[in-house]
């Protein structure tokens, strides 16, 4: 009995060890454009992050790594990626990165990455968690095995084996990031919207709305971040077998 028992507890922590070790496809994306990117894709990435409220621990794992690697380097983008990353991890509320952003909260001689560091550090108090060690992730290799995609109604299929279900698109996510994820849509449809009209809506946020349609699957709606910038980004995700893929 007593031999069954260590068998069972043996097979169970080598399934937990597997199963840690892979990541969503979307998940992937995101480590992979970590690791070979420059400090404009981590930023966009990290806002994504931070967005969507990802907590795959290997993907927020990827991004520690790299803001170790990173955060003593000058340059506005660079500053600009490091204070967005720093962010991403407070956002997660993981207080696993409590210890590396507290020692870049230390050794920093940037103002603003100092600020975002000591915000985040408000989400991440329970020091008592296994914390994220730098080095610990290898950069170079971004070959992390991906989750089998989970199993949901026909409207979630994607069209080709390359590209991600309409269900594994998340609001917050970036209209760039779903042209790379989905694939191009079968139509897009644009409109404003009664926000346009708001005379105090100074950022201009949630004016205009770009759908994209896919043919079989869905809607996803894109809302312009504000009337200064070209960024879009998902505000709702539409699953429906029935789509003709046309306005």
């Amino acid at each position: 009995m007593k031999t069954l028992l260590v068998r069972a507890v043996t097979l169970a922590l080598f399934f937990v060890a597997a199963t840690a070790q892979a990541v969503s496809s979307v998940g992937q994306h995101y480590i992979e454009r970590i690791s070979q990117g420059g400090p404009g894709t981590v930023r966009d990435v990290a806002k994504s992050i931070q967005q969507t409220g990802m907590d795959e621990v290997e993907v927020l794992d990827a991004l520690a790594e790299r803001l170790w690697m990173d955060y003593q380097k000058p340059g506005g983008n660079q500053i600009d990626a490091t204070s967005w990353a720093i962010v991403a991890l407070g956002s997660s509320g993981n207080s696993r990165y409590q210890s590396v952003i507290k020692n870049i909260h230390t050794n920093t001689s940037f103002k603003k990455v100092k600020k975002h560091a000591q915000k985040a550090l408000k989400n991440l108090k329970d020091g008592s968690v296994t914390q994220f060690q730098p080095g610990s992730v290898n950069l170079t290799k971004t070959d992390t095995a991906a989750k089998p995609a989970a199993k949901t109604q026909p409207a979630a299929k994607s069209k080709s084996s390359d590209k991600v279900s309409l269900a594994e698109i998340k609001v917050g996510m970036s209209m760039q990031e779903v042209d790379v994820l989905a694939g191009s849509p079968t139509s897009t449809n644009s409109h404003i919207t009664g926000k346009a009209f708001i005379p105090f809506n100074f950022s201009g946020k949630d004016a205009h709305r770009t759908i994209y349609y896919y043919k079989g699957q869905g809607r996803v709606v894109f809302s312009n971040q504000s009337a200064y910038s070209g960024t879009y980004r998902v505000s709702d995700v539409i699953l429906n077998s029935q789509e003709p893929g046309y306005p």
